[in-house]
């Protein structure tokens, strides 16, 4: 039985949707339209806009598994209906990939040409793993995946760990990230503040002779006021890092955790006394 576009685009919209057993996915399986690229990007996008995962990419023909361009415009249609950088990866990492992985010509297409490659990691594509081991070593490559995709920086060559941009960029998208970087960079106190700006939160990473380093910390409480737990016991003492961390915003405070709310409240009572 033969189904024409619109009908199978019908039984889309009243199906009664199940990962298993969708009503448009049996007439799409029996459909020649599922060699048209047009048809198929339609059809992904109607599954995304009523929140489903795009099944209907696992009956596409073989032509179009293997279409670089096709694959292309369906991650860039995945992102688009996407709430956030994080659900996004996830759901390439579930569809797309699971869709591709039975196609080796098609990893091998994207994966090998460095454009194209650098083209799906900026869309969030987590394909740096699976990318020919020359590419861990490009900076232009790696840095695309660092600045869209979690955890990517480990796959990086010892020399791009050593790298200040492509570290903080990682950085940018997980803070994490920093353990990764070279023992230089670590010890490196011009580079840390640099950290600090983008994730209060590195100074639970750093050495411990940098928690007691009162610029560091001051720069860590300026971006984030929560970071002050991660200071040393003196600092976390310190009337002006106190001041510094909630002065701005007393709604900061309330959400404190009721150690830094104790500590504060103690350095500011201490502060009054020192006045009268």
């Amino acid at each position: 039985m033969s189904y024409t576009q619109d009908e199978i685009l019908d039984e889309l919209a009243k199906s009664n949707y199940t990962d298993d057993n969708g009503d448009y996915l049996r007439c799409l399986s029996a459909s020649e339209h599922k060699n048209c690229k047009e048809f198929m990007l339609k059809l992904v996008e109607k599954e995304l806009e009523y929140q489903w995962n795009p099944n209907s990419l696992f009956e596409a023909s073989e032509k179009l598994k293997n279409d670089v361009d096709f694959l292309l415009q369906v991650a860039k249609l995945i992102k688009c209906h996407t709430t956030s950088q994080f659900e996004f990866c996830s759901r390439v990492g579930c569809e797309l990939l699971e869709y591709t992985e039975h196609s080796e010509d098609a990893i091998n297409k994207i994966t090998n040409c460095k454009k194209t490659l650098i083209q799906f990691l900026e869309l969030g594509v987590p394909l740096l793993d699976v990318a020919p081991r020359k590419f861990l070593y490009d900076k232009d490559v790696v840095m695309a995946s660092v600045k869209y995709n979690r955890n990517s920086l480990k796959l990086a060559s010892d020399r791009l760990k050593d790298d200040e941009d492509v570290v903080l960029n990682a950085i940018s998208k997980e803070f994490t990230e920093f353990m990764l970087a070279s023992n230089r960079l670590k010890n490196d106190k011009k580079f840390i503040i640099k950290c600090l700006k983008i994730s209060g939160r590195v100074l639970q990473l750093v050495a411990t002779k940098f928690k007691s380093d009162k610029d560091l910390v001051t720069q860590a409480v300026k971006t984030d006021y929560w970071s002050i737990q991660y200071a040393c016991p003196y600092l976390q003492n310190d009337i002006e890092l106190n001041y510094l961390a909630f002065k701005d915003n007393i709604k900061k405070f309330h959400i404190a955790t009721p150690d830094i709310q104790f500590r504060a409240l103690k350095c500011l009572y201490q502060n009054r006394k020192r006045r009268v």
